[in-house]
């Protein structure tokens, strides 16, 4: 009976030495954050903090407008994106578009980074250049929608205003003045490779799949027929069609059907070489611009707009079927030396 006594005092005098020396419990994931000083000497992300480690906008994208300047009046509105973005838009659509993210929302702070993001993403699936459709966004931000239009003013202004200074200049000067000329000729493969870089450009992210994120092989493959499409000299709006239904139906898993559907594409063709002949260039217009008038550069704007996807350098195919094959008003050396000079002042193209 002793010997159980003895044996239960030491088993409960271990238990207590066991327990004294036992390490003490974790406190609450909750208080285990707040009592834990994070050393200051941990890198800070550049993009998303300032000199002071402040973030450079609000972590929640849903409280955007609590930075937004207040009581803007529309001349200031014009003032800020004519004298801080007009002037200094140089370098083309990728050059801009950065300039107006680090102004407006790493510095002055007046949206999120994400809904930046997420507004610059939705601008490049709409027609038309989209640093002037961002700007015009953070016009209708801070002033509404006549915000808005004062914004893309101010922006396009000075872009505008040098393109009809030189194209004065150049139909005055350049077409009989060997010096002149001579200067636009060293600037086409000045040109050449900024085409070259904006295709590389647009084709970078075109070909990503938005919902894997990953590179699209059947837009690699699409985008390749097209150019075939174009050396056959099929319309473009043929194309644009038949590619998005085809692109549609392949992305909800109705493969025989695109196959199909492409495959009548070509049986088309093959018909119309047959009776018609080959396409002549002029297939590539719709005639909008037959006749250098008003009405028809305004037609020929329009559309022209409304091809220009992921930037000018889409529409500009177009443009040349249009005033240099099929309406024969412009010279081709001409309209290259009309996108030199679009390259070489603070505008979109």
């Amino acid at each position: 009976m002793s010997k159980t006594k003895v044996d239960d005092n030491t088993t409960t005098n271990g238990d207590r030495m066991s327990e004294k020396h036992a390490p003490s419990p974790l406190p609450p994931s909750n208080t285990l954050a707040t009592t834990i000083a994070i050393p200051s000497t941990l890198p800070i992300d550049p993009t998303t903090t300032n000199d002071d480690n402040s973030p450079l906008a609000p972590l929640n994208e849903f409280e955007d407008f609590t930075n937004l300047p207040q009581n803007l009046t529309l001349l200031q509105i014009f003032r800020i994106f004519l004298l801080d973005f007009g002037l200094h838009a140089w370098g083309g659509s990728v050059a801009q578009i950065a300039l107006l993210k680090t102004e407006l929302v790493q510095k002055r702070r007046w949206i999120t980074i994400a809904r930046f993001n997420r507004v610059y993403a939705v601008y490049q699936m709409l027609p038309g250049p989209e640093a002037a459709e961002i700007c015009m966004f953070f016009g209708c931000l801070v002033g509404g929608r006549w915000g808005g239009i004062v914004a893309g003013l101010g922006f396009i202004l000075p872009g505008f205003l040098a393109m009809v200074l030189l194209s004065y200049l150049y139909t005055v000067a350049g077409l009989e003045n060997i010096y002149f000329n001579a200067s636009f000729r060293a600037l086409q493969p000045v040109v050449a490779a900024m085409v070259l870089k904006a295709v590389f450009q647009i084709g970078e992210h075109s070909f990503i799949s938005n919902k894997t994120k990953q590179f699209n092989k059947v837009l690699f493959i699409l985008a390749i027929l097209s150019a075939l499409q174009s050396a056959l000299r099929i319309n473009y709006f043929i194309t644009l069609g038949v590619f998005g239904v085809v692109n549609n139906f392949y992305a909800r898993g109705w493969r025989y059907a695109a196959g199909i559907v492409m495959l009548l594409n070509y049986i088309g063709y093959i018909v119309y070489v047959v009776f018609k002949g080959v396409p002549s260039p002029s297939a590539l217009a719709l005639g909008v611009a037959a006749i250098p008038d008003m009405p028809h550069l305004l037609a020929l704007g329009l559309v022209a707009g409304s091809l220009s996807f992921g930037g000018a350098y889409t529409s500009i195919p177009f443009i040349q079927a249009e005033a240099v094959v099929l309406g024969g008003w412009l010279a081709k050396q001409t309209f290259l030396d009309g996108i030199a000079l679009g390259n070489i002042i603070p505008a979109p193209l």
